[in-house]
This record gives structure tokens, sequence and C-alpha cells, in this order.
């Protein structure tokens, strides 16, 4: 953002994605707002919230077992993902059937 030029003023995302832009102007000290529906999106934003914000040590090392071990792959219950029609179709099959998996683990 300073790169552009952008020192000040507000950012609105109105499709936030994994929050880039969000931090970005976090980072710059500009105030920002975003929406995302998506719910890989939204985890994003939240697991990188945390990570930055609130994280300890014992946090880092449950984010690393779970990385490494991946419960979701393994999950027999699955979270039914709701749909909106913007949403709906935004994954592919496969890929829905994981993020169910993850959301269910």
């Amino acid at each position: 953002m300073t790169n552009n030029g952008i020192i000040s003023g507000k950012v609105l995302d109105p499709f936030a994605g994994s929050g880039t832009a969000l931090f970005a102007a976090n980072e710059a000290g500009i105030d920002a707002d975003g929406i995302e529906l998506l719910p890989i999106g939204q985890q994003i934003i939240l697991a990188r919230r945390c990570l930055e914000r609130e994280s300890s040590a014992k946090d880092f090392a449950a984010l690393k077992k779970c990385v490494k071990e991946r419960p979701w792959h393994q999950a027999e219950t699955k979270a039914i993902l709701l749909k909106l029609r913007i949403t709906d179709g935004a994954y592919p099959q496969e890929t829905l059937e994981s993020i169910e998996r993850y959301m269910g683990a």
C-alpha cells in the first residue's frame, strides 16, 4: 500500500479471500474491513489473526502437530458446508468433501 502512496484512509475489501489486503492495510496502520463468504477464506483469515496476535509456543506446537498429522484426512465425520447461491459450485466435489471432513474433524 505504501508503495502506491496510500498512507491513510480506510480499506473495504468486499471479496477478502485470504485477507491479503486486510493484513497489508493493518501493517501500514490503515483501518481495514473485509467480507468473505467462502469458509476457507474465513478460516485462513482467522488462523492468521490468531497466529499474529494471540498465539503462544503451545499454540504453535499444536498447529505443527495438526499440519503433520492432518486429522481431517482420516475423519469419517463430515460437517455440511452451507451454501448460498453465490457460493454454490465454488468448489470441485473432491475439494468440497475435503473441506467438510476438515470441518468435521
